[in-house]
């Protein structure tokens, strides 16, 4: 408005020239702004100044009251609609750069200059706006983890108070920010593994003692964020989980043989309470024992793109550890960098952060290659593991090795023809009510071609895919899709 009231203040005068009756300082910021974006180092949000509301002759009262004024409250699934569409257009933009890359190669190089010099700053400048734009309506959206932590206490104290149990708690959020409907999501399978450390893995306080421990019980619950990933570990220093009894519970259920049993190492066995209805608790109460629910709780990592795992050492305690990947594809209108691989007509993605080009796919039949890290890593192929057909689309001999690395391991992916990096707006295949291994989002490109997202995790599991969901699946819904 200060610009506005200012701009009224020209006049013309009787022959039609432009007369100033004040000075305008607003105007000379306004020309050097527009010459800084042509030159391509303007910052588009400096264009509008908000001035601070006048606090003279306020009193301290009024003053928290103007600053209560300035803020005002937008529910998420309203906000999600402006996100959105940054989002497509960022995506917009980059065709439209890739445009005018395809037609200065069809022009003469007068032309070709001449549209670079009249459309390349524009394109910079909007893509520089559009950008600012998605941080910080990500960022808007984003909300201290503290605030579940606060919760996450909350619900210990209880379950302490009423179990007869002895407790510290150690909460290191470490000031990180995570999506709002994440965190909404992700707060349910939290407060589920605190209550049961508290309930079922601290012991009573004449029990510690007895065991030469302290009888207050410590239970930590910590933040982390990395470069791909933000984890929640919630560690107890209870009596553990006895992974005799997990063994003979899952012989009892037939879910092992019992020769199955004694072979298998400990994270097959902590692995089974994720199963539904499996527990080895001695009693029942109002929490849970050991495993009723964490059914649940893996089923919702699981759709956030996370997984879970769980380490315990017999009278030492267990330690649960959630990981969630930074940007998540179940995450609504937040924009995703991939890498786009051709297949013949199908079109696959995978998340940038997770792979990176290494080189083109050297002769041979090795099974092994090495990693920009130095490590040997096993060498797979992309349309194997997808059931597709190898010998499919014009670039069949044509191949690339894509470096892959997730937090269940490394290796090295075959795909064909040359990767491009592009962004896109995924959609979760649970939205869309598809279940398919080793798929897990659908998204639309500029060019209204549809592209299918892999997920690392589990192209790269050692175990492979599920024995209910094969890699047919993945194939039969290429196949539909394109």
């Amino acid at each position: 408005m200060q610009a506005v009231d200012q701009l009224r203040l020209i006049q013309t005068d009787d022959s039609g020239q432009v007369s100033n009756q004040t000075d305008l300082p607003i105007l000379d910021e306004l020309k050097d702004h527009g010459e800084a974006l042509r030159a391509g180092t303007g910052d588009s949000h400096k264009l509008i100044k908000h001035p601070a509301p006048s606090q003279q002759g306020t009193t301290g009262r009024e003053v928290d009251s103007v600053r209560q004024d300035s803020a005002i409250r937008v529910r998420s699934e309203d906000l999600e609609p402006l996100l959105e569409a940054i989002g497509l257009g960022c995506i917009y933009c980059d065709s439209l750069q890739e445009g005018l890359r395809v037609i200065g190669t069809l022009v003469s190089p007068d032309v070709r200059a001449h549209l670079m010099r009249v459309l390349a700053g524009p394109l910079e400048g909007l893509e520089r706006v559009l950008k600012q734009s998605q941080e910080q309506g990500e960022f808007i959206r984003t909300v201290p983890v503290k605030r579940i932590f606060r919760k996450v206490e909350r619900a210990a104290w209880e379950v302490a108070k009423r179990s007869g149990k002895q407790i510290r708690l150690d909460l290191q959020d470490n000031d990180i920010r995570l999506d709002q409907a994440v965190l909404g999501d992700i707060s349910g399978p939290l407060m589920h593994i605190i209550r049961n450390a508290v309930d079922h893995g601290l012991e009573l306080p004449d029990q510690r003692q007895a065991a030469g421990k302290d009888p207050c019980g410590l239970v930590t619950l910590t933040c982390q964020a990395e470069q791909t990933q933000i984890s929640f570990e919630i560690r107890d220093d209870g009596a553990g989980i006895d992974l005799h009894k997990v063994a003979a519970k899952a012989v009892e259920k037939g879910l092992l043989l019992p020769a199955e049993a004694q072979q298998a190492d400990p994270k097959q066995l902590t692995d089974l309470i994720f199963l539904p209805s499996f527990s080895t608790a001695e009693r029942v109460t109002e929490i849970s024992g050991r495993g009723v629910g964490m059914d649940v709780v893996a089923n919702t990592v699981r759709r956030l793109g996370g997984r879970a795992e769980v380490t315990t050492d017999l009278g030492a305690g267990s330690r649960f550890v959630i990981h969630l990947p930074r940007v998540s594809v179940s995450a609504h209108s937040r924009l995703l960098e991939v890498l786009l691989v051709q297949h013949g007509a199908h079109i696959l993605a995978l998340p940038s952060q997770n792979a990176q080009v290494i080189a083109a796919s050297p002769d041979g039949s090795s099974n092994v290659l090495v990693a920009p890290n130095g490590s040997v890593v096993p060498r797979i192929s992309l349309a194997d593991l997808l059931a597709l057909d190898r010998d499919q689309g014009a670039q069949k001999d044509r191949r690339t090795v894509l470096f892959v690395h997730c937090e269940r391991g490394q290796a090295g992916l075959e795909v064909t023809g040359v990767p491009l990096p592009a962004r896109v707006l995924p959609v979760p295949l649970a939205e869309l009510g598809i279940s398919a291994w080793g798929i897990q989002a659908a998204a639309i490109l500029p060019a209204g071609e549809l592209c299918l997202i892999v997920d690392p995790e589990q192209l790269i599991d050692p175990s492979g895919p599920p024995i209910d969901q094969p890699a047919q699946e993945a194939k039969k819904l290429v196949d539909l899709v394109y």
